[in-house]
C-alpha cells in the first residue's frame, strides 16, 4: 500500500471517529454554534414549511361547497395525515404553535428550537396562503370577497367559539402528548410513532367535524391570522390565538400531573426545579427508594 493509500485510509478512519464521537443533534438540546447545529435547525424550520404550506393551501383552497363534495374535515385529515407521515422524522412535525409550546413546557424541546419551529410554522401558513390565493378559481364562494380563508364564527357566541377552540386544542395537545409519553405502557407503545400519522389524521377528522362548522377548527392561530392580515379583518382573532394556547397549556399540566403513568409530587417538583430535569427517570420509585 502506497503512502498516499495509507494517509487516506487514516483520514477516513479520523473522520468516521469524529462522526461516532460527535452527539447526534436533537431539539432536547440546547444547540451548538456549529454548522452541524445550525443544518439541523434550517432543515427543522423547512420541514414546519413544508407541512405548513401544504396544510394551510388545502384548508384555504379546498370548495366543500360543490354537489357531492366532501367535507372539509376529510382534505384536513388527510393533508394533516400526510405532513405528520412526510416531515415527522425531522421535525414531528408540530404543524401548529400550541405543539411546540406545549413541548417547551414539558421540557421536550428547547426555547430556541420552538421559536425556529414556529418561524417555519408562520412561513408555511404564510406560503400556503399565497398559493392557495394565486391559484384560487373563480367559483370559490370566498374569491370575490375580502374574507378568502378566513376563520369565522357561525351560529355560536364568541364564549361558546372560545370553549370549542379550547377543547380542540385540549384534546389535540392529549394526542401528541400521549404518544410522546416515556412512561406509557409497552403494550400502547409498540409502533405508536409510525402509527401516529393515522391516528392523528383520525383526531383532526373528528374535531373539524365536530368543531368546523362554527369556528372553522382553527387550531392554528397562524392558520387564521395569515388571512386576517391580508383580509385586514381581525375581529374575533383573539380568540384563535388565546384559546388553542390556553388549551395546550391546560393539557400539559392534565396530562403531566395526572394522566402519566410517571405523574408523582416528586416528578413534577423536579420538572419546575431541577435544572437537570430527566424525563426518563422515574422519580415516583426513586422518591419510594428514598423512603425506605
Amino acid at each position: 500500500m502506497s503512502r498516499w493509500q495509507q494517509n487516506r485510509s487514516m483520514s477516513r478512519m479520523s473522520s468516521r471517529s469524529l462522526t461516532l464521537k460527535r452527539p447526534k443533534a436533537s431539539m432536547a438540546v440546547w444547540p451548538k454554534c456549529d454548522w452541524y447545529n445550525l443544518r439541523f435547525i434550517l432543515r427543522v424550520m423547512f420541514s414546519e414549511i413544508m407541512a405548513n404550506t401544504a396544510i394551510i393551501f388545502t384548508l384555504v383552497h379546498y370548495n366543500a361547497s360543490f354537489p357531492h363534495s366532501l367535507p372539509i374535515a376529510v382534505p384536513a385529515a388527510g393533508v394533516f395525515g400526510w405532513a405528520v407521515w412526510v416531515c415527522g422524522p425531522v421535525s414531528g412535525p408540530q404543524v401548529t404553535p400550541i405543539v411546540p409550546l406545549a413541548l417547551v413546557i414539558m421540557r421536550h424541546i428547547t426555547i430556541i428550537h420552538a421559536l425556529v419551529v414556529m418561524i417555519g410554522q408562520f412561513l408555511g401558513s404564510l406560503f400556503g396562503y399565497l398559493l392557495a390565493w394565486a391559484l384560487r378559481p373563480d367559483n370559490h364562494p370566498s374569491t370575490h370577497g375580502t374574507n378568502y380563508g378566513l376563520t369565522v364564527i357561525h351560529h355560536v357566541t364568541v364564549g361558546q367559539a372560545f370553549g370549542l377552540e379550547f377543547l380542540a386544542a385540549f384534546w389535540v395537545i392529549l394526542a401528541v402528548l400521549a404518544t410522546l409519553d416515556e412512561f406509557r405502557p409497552s403494550a400502547w407503545s409498540q409502533g405508536h410513532i409510525t402509527s401516529f400519522y393515522a391516528f392523528f389524521a383520525l383526531t383532526i377528522l373528528w374535531l373539524a367535524a365536530l368543531v368546523g362548522h362554527y369556528t372553522g377548527a382553527s387550531i392554528h392561530p397562524f392558520r387564521s391570522l395569515v388571512p386576517a392580515i391580508f383580509g385586514n379583518n381581525y375581529k374575533d382573532v383573539w380568540i384563535y390565538f388565546t384559546a388553542p394556547f390556553l388549551g395546550s397549556i391546560v393539557a400539559v399540566l392534565v396530562y403531566e400531573m395526572i394522566m402519566s403513568e410517571g405523574a408523582s409530587a416528586a416528578r413534577i417538583k423536579a420538572w419546575f426545579t431541577d435544572r437537570n430535569f430527566d424525563r426518563h427517570l422515574d422519580y415516583k420509585k426513586l422518591e419510594h427508594e428514598d423512603d425506605i
